[in-house]
Order: C-alpha cells, then sequence, then structure tokens
C-alpha cells in the first residue's frame, strides 16, 4: 500500500475529532502571529502583515465557537476522577477549576464580541487566562511529579535488568517482562516531557495577557504557541 492513502486516512481521521480541529486552528493562529511579526521587524510597511493579523484574529473567533460549553467536559472529567492519592486529587482539583473558569469566561468573551452580553470581551478574555494559568501551573507540578516518578522506575528496572547474570527460561521470562516494562516507561516518559514543554509554552500564552504589564514580544507568544499546537496535534496523531 503507498504511503498516500495511508497519510490522507489519518488526516481524515485526526480532523474528524472536534479537539483536534482546535489545534489546527491554535497553530494557524499563533503562526500567523509569529509570522506576522517577523514580517514586520523585516519590513515595517509590509502587507501581508495586516493579513496575517487579520488571519489570526478571524481563527480566533472560530476558535471560541469550537470550545463553546467545553466547562461540562471539564465537570465529566472531575466526577470520573478516581485517584486515591488526596495530594494528587486536589491538585487535579485545582487544575479542573482553572480549566473550568477557562471556558467559561472564554464563553462569555465570545457572546460579548457577538453583542449577546453587555461585558468587554477583552476583559472576559482576561479573566479567562488566570483560570488557564492556575491550570497550567497545577499541571506542571503533576507532570513533573510524574516524571521524576518514571525515571526512578527507569533506574530501577535498568539495575533490574544488568543485576541478571545466568541464562534460564524463568529468567528469560523475566528479562521479557523488563524490556516491555522498560519500553512501556520510556513511551510513559515521552509524553511527560511533552506535556511539559506543552504547558511551559501555553504558561507563556497565559502569563503574557494575565501579568500586562510584563507582557513579551508577539514573537515570543506566537512561538510558544506554534510550539504548544504542535506538540498537541502531534500527540493527537492517530497511530499508522
Amino acid at each position: 500500500m503507498s504511503s498516500e492513502p495511508i497519510l490522507v486516512s489519518s488526516l481524515a481521521k485526526f480532523l474528524s475529532l472536534t479537539d483536534n480541529r482546535d489545534k489546527v486552528v491554535k497553530f494557524v493562529i499563533y503562526g500567523s502571529r509569529f509570522y506576522g511579526h517577523f514580517l514586520r521587524s523585516k519590513d515595517p510597511k509590509s502587507e501581508w502583515a495586516p493579513i496575517m493579523t487579520k488571519i489570526e484574529q478571524a481563527a480566533s473567533t472560530s476558535r471560541k465557537l469550537f470550545r463553546f460549553a467545553k466547562s461540562a467536559n471539564v465537570i465529566s472529567k472531575t466526577l470520573k476522577n478516581q485517584e486515591q492519592n488526596p495530594w494528587i486529587r486536589f491538585v487535579n482539583r485545582i487544575s479542573d477549576a482553572g480549566l473550568f473558569w477557562y471556558f467559561l469566561f472564554d464563553n462569555f468573551s465570545l457572546l460579548a464580541s457577538l453583542s449577546v452580553l453587555s461585558l468587554d470581551p477583552t476583559r472576559m478574555g482576561r479573566i479567562a487566562e488566570m483560570g488557564y494559568f492556575v491550570s497550567c501551573v497545577s499541571d506542571l507540578a503533576l507532570d513533573a511529579r510524574s516524571l521524576l516518578l518514571a525515571n526512578a522506575m527507569h533506574e530501577h528496572l535498568m539495575k533490574k535488568k544488568l543485576g541478571m547474570n545466568s541464562t534460564g527460561i524463568q529468567e528469560d521470562s523475566e528479562r521479557l517482562r523488563i524490556r516491555q516494562a522498560l519500553h512501556v516507561n520510556a513511551v510513559k516518559h515521552k509524553t511527560l516531557v511533552l506535556n511539559i514543554v506543552k504547558n511551559l509554552a501555553d504558561l507563556v500564552i497565559a502569563w503574557n495577557i494575565v501579568f500586562m504589564r510584563l507582557r513579551m514580544s508577539p514573537r515570543h507568544t506566537g512561538l510558544a504557541g506554534v510550539v504548544s499546537a504542535g506538540v498537541a496535534m502531534y500527540q493527537g496523531w492517530p497511530a499508522p
């Protein structure tokens, strides 16, 4: 089978999910911001820079539509969380609360921009990002802890593997079990690293909106958004 049908099939499967289409739109938003800033830095009178701004604004509005009423998904996720560790459960609750806050006020921002609500859409967007900032910090704490545990597990398995110095049916099966455990741990480690990269990039975006006096340039936020969306798209791409 040629690679083209596989690519087309994977792309169709990827785009069939609303969350994945949201990731693509996010990539367009921040890619346009980054490229628009790049064009202005090269030529302040660039004809394409204003076009990039219009693309960013249009894509941003459409992305808000994708996220409308997603706060209900957060409630469902919270209710299904059966984490036994009280500390992890507490941080999870903080993360979910921040995300719920984000989606709620993001919806208010959309409705205000459509003149459905008599609110300032920019202010609603800033309040929304406060929740997202809290959620990102909470997720980073959880992922950092999980990464440390994954590293410790890798060292434990490697020591166990090196400690086996004889052969036999039982030990051969044990070697296979250790190899499988190392593979599973490596996949988990990769996922956690990508999650941390994505959350750090999202934190840059949220920081830029929440702490307006310490704002970064569109180049930095645009690049951060491209990285975050790129990682999310990579993680969401269907396996062949």
